[in-house]
C-alpha cells in the first residue's frame, strides 16, 4: 500500500462516519439528544476509529 493508498483508505472512512451521523441527524425529530443518540454516536466513532487502525495496520505491514 502506498501513502496514496493510504490516504484514500482513511478518507473513504471518513467518508462512511460521515454519511451516518448525516443520517443520524437527518431522522433524528428530538431538540435533545437522548442516552440512545450518544450511543449511536459513541458507535460510530468507534467504528471509525477501529476502521482507520485496521487501515493504518495494514499500510504498516505492506510499507515493509
Amino acid at each position: 500500500m502506498t501513502p496514496a493508498q493510504l490516504e484514500k483508505e482513511l478518507n473513504k472512512a471518513l467518508d462512511n462516519f460521515r454519511e451516518e451521523m448525516i443520517f443520524l441527524i437527518d431522522t433524528h425529530d428530538e431538540k435533545y439528544l437522548t442516552n440512545y443518540d450518544l450511543e449511536n454516536i459513541a458507535r460510530q466513532v468507534f467504528y471509525t476509529l477501529d476502521d482507520f487502525i485496521k487501515i493504518i495496520v495494514k499500510y504498516t505491514k505492506t510499507s515493509r
